[in-house]
């Protein structure tokens, strides 16, 4: 007993240093957020609001999702605050999110956290407080929408933080920009109060950031007028109210008509309290009153528009948006050369000339179709026989993208450096056939075995090297003819098939260059380790004249192969719909009512050896407890979650001394034991308890801790 204490002191005193143990949780900080709730509590039903950020009528559909596949719950009103503490990694990226649901401050062990390309803004992220997330090394709050850095952002201790391209007045950021800039009115212009206020809405629908986005609609809903207001409107008539173009042109209008001419600019600004001064969300318009009579009229315009006009070319654009230009810019030189030329004539000739301007479309240009003629001479050179399956079908749609952006003259410069880039990954991915065609088996061959228990075999292997073989028996034999035992593993109807298989994307067609009845019932053995593991499968044949695919029978594979008969050709496949998988192991526990696999003390096995020691393990999926994704070379950990092939039943992986589910078995899964055993915390699932039973007893004990700690410094 006094060993026991001197190890749970020297585990308490040592372990719980920063230098001993640099990602222990601070106790004190822990027990904080404990005290508010029971690891075993549901979150839902202790308090729903956690899951709503600040205004949501209902919460975020897409972030619910991300939060079941972060916790392993397929039901978001089941997730437990246990389910919380295990997340480590949330990403939320790009899921339009307007504000930051508070439930993201019980994640007491998450330290990456992905907020970027959302929807958020200042007044909905204040409501959280994400400093007690001590374990919080990486959060991006990058391409949002906040006028000014949260206080809790500021507060935290993380090694990476990003709140770059939001609408913050310091460097990186997004600007808000009008385009154009100057609009004209002429002197005599009609320009009523209610013509101002179309004006001013014209203006606002110009409104974007400057790298290109758009306003989320709670700045700015281009459905929503924010001036020309309809008569008789009631007062729940909605309007843009987070959006302002503050412009005063009294001086220069009386009565509705222009009557001076001059310059005024006006300033579109986004409605942020308290950030009235940051220059970042205002953008300024001039706009010019002009003289008719004065050299800077529409004329002058236009002039200034042909000259901005006349340094565009032609190899730079799409030929049908070209076209258009090139005529409308003839037509506005014509026009500009006129000398007796009316306003009205000069207007029109400017409008039409900017419109176009505005619809050209950037194409392939003279270096880019040189690259495309080259590389469809280069995709000639190569020969399908030569290639696996597999290969040369990504090459071959790569190759029909080439030549599309080729011969099209509508093709824009994106599509064409698309189709190019897919050409050499095609390229790069292209493997040499591993094709083995077998002999023609000849009528001879049959006669001699024909009614008796004699058999007559062949041997190939596919284009991508996967075997098979055939065995014909005598009696089985029906009429004798020569027969190519070719096996293919493709099929000009495999769009159709794909289509029929629906949601089971995992399927194996089979096809024979022998396309009509075969000489009898022939027994092949295929090799379709590239789809299945060991189980039981469907055949089907596709029917070409309903197509559709028929039921043929089940079949059976073990060890990646499968052995069935064929009395005649055309196209087959067998589903991915596999039955009655277990998981099975010789090396690990495995306790299927609680649905648990365990690896024993003193062991380690990275994922890769844990499939190794799992029957058909290389089709088990397995994550890391907040359902990310691992790697082969990743050791196991307490919590993974390992899921047999179309189940939804998971089963969660133990290791035992592996408490805090790091995968490694060090001091600190001791120190979290003691803690158990003096009630500092709880246990909070089956795995963790089994990770801490050392001895097996069915307890958790200190002895589990001494037993775990003689194991860390080597004693035993």
């Amino acid at each position: 007993m006094k060993l026991s204490k001197r190890i749970i002191a020297a585990a308490l005193t040592g372990c719980m240093t920063a230098a001993s143990v640099p990602a222990v949780l601070p106790v004190t900080g822990y027990a904080a957020v404990v005290q508010d709730y029971d690891s075993k509590d549901v979150v839902w039903d202790t308090d729903s609001s956690l899951f709503y950020a600040v205004g949501e009528s209902e919460p975020n559909a897409k972030f619910l999702k991300a939060l079941q596949t972060a916790t392993g719950r397929r039901d978001y009103t089941l997730i437990t605050f246990g389910d919380l503490e295990k997340i480590t990694s949330l990403n939320l990226s790009g899921i339009g999110m307007e504000g930051v649901p508070r439930i993201i401050e019980y994640m007491v062990r998450l330290r990456t956290l992905d907020l970027s390309k959302n929807k958020l803004r200042s007044s909905t992220v204040n409501n959280v407080d994400l400093s007690g997330c001590y374990m919080l090394s990486s959060i991006d709050l990058s391409y949002n929408f906040l006028t000014s850095v949260p206080a809790w952002y500021t507060a935290l201790d993380a090694k990476t933080k990003n709140i770059s391209y939001n609408l913050i007045n310091t460097s990186n950021q997004r600007n808000l920009v009008v385009s154009p800039t100057a609009y004209y009115f002429g002197i005599g212009d009609s320009l009523t109060d209610k013509e101002l206020a179309r004006f001013k809405d014209k203006v606002l629908s110009t409104v974007k950031l400057n790298d290109g986005s758009l306003l989320p609609e709670y700045f700015y809903d281009p459905l929503l007028n924010k001036y020309d207001i309809p008569d008789n409107v009631d007062d729940n008539y909605l309007t843009n109210e987070n959006i302002d173009f503050d412009i005063d042109i009294s001086a220069f209008v009386k009565d509705g008509v222009v009557t001076k001419s001059g310059s005024v600019k006006g300033t579109v600004s986004l409605f942020v309290p308290g950030s009235s001064s940051n220059p970042k969300i205002k953008a300024e318009v001039t706009v010019y009153f002009l003289d008719g009579n004065d050299p800077s009229t529409v004329k002058f315009r236009l002039e200034s528009l042909i000259s901005e006009c006349e340094k565009l070319t032609e190899d730079t654009y799409t030929a049908p948006t070209w076209t258009v230009f090139s005529n409308q810019l003839k037509t506005a030189k014509a026009i500009y050369q006129y000398n007796n030329t009316d306003y009205d004539m000069l207007k029109n000739a400017f409008d039409s000339l900017t419109d176009a301007k505005k619809q050209l479309v950037e194409g392939v240009n003279t270096n880019t179709k040189k690259i495309l003629t080259d590389l469809l001479a280069i995709a000639k050179t190569y020969k399908e026989a030569d290639y696996t399956a597999e290969s040369w079908r990504k090459l071959t749609a790569a190759v029909n993208l080439l030549t599309e952006a080729s011969e099209n003259k509508s093709t824009s410069l994106a599509d064409a450096n698309a189709a190019i880039k897919a050409f050499q990954d095609a390229q790069n991915g292209l493997s040499a056939t591993k094709q083995e065609k077998p002999a023609i088996i000849t009528k001879a061959d049959f006669e001699a075995i024909y009614g008796d228990n004699k058999t007559v075999t062949a041997k190939g292997a596919t284009k991508d090297g996967y075997k098979y073989s055939w065995k014909f028996t005598g009696t089985d034999v029906t009429k004798p003819a020569d027969f190519d035992p070719e096996v293919m593993y493709e099929s000009k109807v495999e769009e159709q098939i794909r289509f029929e298989a629906g949601s089971a994307s995992d399927y194996q067609i089979i096809s024979f260059a022998e396309t009509k009845a075969f000489p009898g019932t022939g027994e092949l053995t295929l090799d379709v380790s590239k789809v299945y593991t060991n189980g039981v499968y469907r055949l089907y044949k596709w029917n070409t004249s309903t197509k559709k695919s028929e039921f043929i029978r089940e079949v059976t594979v073990e060890d990646g192969s499968v052995t069935t008969s064929f009395s005649e050709g055309g196209d087959y496949f067998i589903s991915s719909v596999l039955q009655n998988f277990q998981m099975i192991s010789s090396n690990f526990n495995i306790n299927h009512e609680k649905r648990t696999i365990t690896a024993n003390f003193k062991k380690k096995y990275t994922v890769a050896d844990f499939r190794n020691n799992i029957e058909n393990g290389s089709a088990v999926n397995i994550t890391n407890s907040d359902g990310t994704a691992v790697s082969e070379t990743q050791y196991i950990a307490t919590g993974m979650q390992a899921c047999a092939p179309n189940s939804d039943a998971s089963y969660a992986l133990v290791v035992m001394g592996d408490v805090d589910g790091d995968g490694n078995v060090t001091a600190l899964d001791a120190v979290n034991i003691l803690k158990a055993v003096i009630g500092e915390v709880t246990l909070d699932s089956y795995e963790k308890k089994v990770a801490a039973d050392i001895n097996g007893d069915g307890w958790v004990r200190a002895d589990d801790a001494v037993e775990l700690l003689k194991y860390v410094i080597g004693i035993d």
